[in-house]
């Protein structure tokens, strides 16, 4: 039996929260090395999740929720990347 699209909706969101939470906890203390396979991790589940929120039905609630989370999560990609880039990591 297909798994009902609220379902699926919800368990996308998880995903995207988690990799936010997962970000958030990389600080300036990590090594170089640790943030550099970090973001390209980040970066690469970020392309993935943009793929699958194209091709869930949801309301526009859900949507706009999704979207917050997603900012969220590029925003904190591209601070690492500032860091990592900045030499403030090395």
């Amino acid at each position: 039996m297909a798994e009902p699209n609220a379902v699926k909706t919800d368990r996308f969101l998880l995903e995207t929260v988690r990799l936010a939470v997962a970000l958030d906890c990389v600080t300036v203390c990590d090594l170089p090395d640790n943030v550099a396979a970090v973001l390209r991790q980040g970066y690469s589940r970020f392309g993935e999740l943009l793929l699958r929120r194209a091709s869930l039905p949801m309301t526009p609630e859900e949507d706009m929720l999704v979207g917050w989370v997603l900012d969220v999560i590029v925003a904190r990609l591209r601070f690492l990347q500032g860091l990592h880039h900045g030499n403030v990591l090395n």
